[in-house]
């Protein structure tokens, strides 16, 4: 169920599924079905970036972000998934560049709810099965 409230000037949605960025691999064309991510590789590559808190137990972990705010990625059903906030998307911003250290290091494709890849060129996006 949907509903709005309004505390303070400000219009709040709930019921409404928060806007996510995912980091997964994808199936490409002529290919089986590509390898889930697990928390072994995670953690093969948690050395390299700057990790605030690991839940290893929950298979999550958290990255400051510029603010000094932390941003929680989680392992869920194969892929890494963190809030689509826009201050996240900033190219100083150590949760992005996190982000990108995934995708070189796993052989993985950023992604978002809708379908949006981003950082890849033509030839790339032409290498995946349509979905």
């Amino acid at each position: 169920m949907l509903t709005v409230t309004v505390r303070d000037g400000v219009t709040v949605l709930h019921g409404v599924k928060p806007y996510e960025i995912h980091i997964g691999r994808k199936r490409e064309r002529g290919g089986g079905e590509p390898a889930q991510i697990k928390w072994v590789e995670i953690e093969a590559v948690l050395p390299k970036i700057p990790v605030h808190l690991v839940r290893p137990d929950q298979a999550e972990f958290d990255v400051l972000g510029v603010d000094g705010l932390p941003a929680t990625f989680k392992l869920r059903d194969g892929c890494i998934s963190f809030a689509g906030c826009p201050e996240y998307f900033a190219p100083e911003s150590p949760i992005w560049r996190c982000a990108l250290l995934f995708k070189t290091q796993l052989a993985a494709r950023i992604y978002d709810d809708v379908g949006g890849y981003l950082f890849e060129t033509v030839e790339t996006l032409n290498q995946l099965e349509p979905a």
